[in-house]
């Protein structure tokens, strides 16, 4: 599948989800998810607190108690001294982990100011986007006021799976259809579709009717919102398929009567002959018939 990913049809779809998260009630609920987040995060806190006070303690008793012991007993001495060791390091190991928890981004804040901001713009805001005065960058800042980043996901070709990531660490799943796609065998209906010219092309419609058929069923090409006739016919073409008036034809003979091609091929004569022979009355009208949908005659 071709890697290409229509980016305008993906930028419409987060704009639209970011228009819509900044209406109050949206908000409301940013507000409160945010806020467990924090609590949470000071519960995690306390327990990082806790955890490096206990290291800190083990740490001193040890101490004291190496240094208590009597020097003229090496054995115990010694075993106090591996036991304090011991302790320091694992205070070290967590005060590192400390640290770096400490480090962490810090979670976003919804704060009164830019609600109230949020508020106010979000009934101009989407006129203000479309009207070309905002730039590319200033966009791109006030997306990431509420959205972390963005993945997409093209698992046919026809559609974009677009996950939004927002801030609280919440996401959205929204679809994107691109306007093109490179081939139209690359959609995933297209057998459907194929299957569907055959029974249509069964059927004795032309090329222009089964293209108009397959467009009100919903059908559609890579590079068009329906099904024009040039697809109808490649795609008919490349399985042999042939219109009913045209597939009589080919054939020698049909309900055990002679076509002109079969009788040409018959008698080793040109076709061109036979229908002069018809025509000037040497094969008698009699023994010549025509079928009623192809225009060919037959004998």
């Amino acid at each position: 599948m071709c890697l290409n990913i229509d980016g305008t049809a993906v930028d419409a779809v987060v704009e639209q989800a970011f228009f819509t998260a900044i209406q109050p009630a949206q908000l409301d609920v940013l507000d409160a998810v945010l806020k467990r987040q924090h609590q949470e995060r000071h519960k995690v806190t306390q327990v990082w607190d806790q955890k490096l006070m206990r290291a800190k303690h083990e740490a001193r008793l040890a101490e004291r108690q190496f240094k208590a012991v009597d020097p003229d007993n090496r054995l115990v001495a010694s075993t106090l001294e591996a036991q304090w060791e011991q302790s320091l390091n694992a205070l070290r190991k967590t005060e590192e982990a400390h640290e770096r928890f400490l480090q962490e981004t810090p979670l976003p804040e919804l704060t009164p100011q830019m609600r109230q901001t949020f508020s106010q713009i979000c009934q101009v805001l989407p006129g203000v986007w479309r009207s070309g005065k905002l730039t590319n960058a200033q966009k791109k800042e006030l997306l990431r006021c509420l959205i972390d980043h963005v993945i997409l996901d093209r698992v046919v070709a026809e559609d974009i799976e677009v996950r939004i990531v927002w801030i609280s660490g919440h996401y959205t799943t929204l679809h994107a259809r691109p306007r093109r796609v490179f081939r139209t065998s690359d959609l995933s209906f297209f057998p459907t579709l194929v299957e569907r010219v055959r029974q249509l092309c069964e059927s004795g419609l032309n090329d222009d009717q089964m293209a108009e058929q397959l467009t009100q069923e919903g059908f559609t090409a890579s590079r068009s919102t329906g099904v024009p006739p040039q697809t109808v016919r490649e795609i008919r073409l490349s399985h042999d398929w042939r219109l009913l008036r045209y597939a009589k034809r080919m054939h020698d003979k049909i309900d055990n009567r002679w076509t002109v091609r079969g009788l040409s091929k018959h008698l080793a004569v040109s076709t061109n002959y036979v229908l002069k022979c018809i025509y000037d009355g040497t094969i008698p009208a009699k023994y010549v018939s025509r079928d009623k949908s192809p225009t060919f005659i037959w004998f």
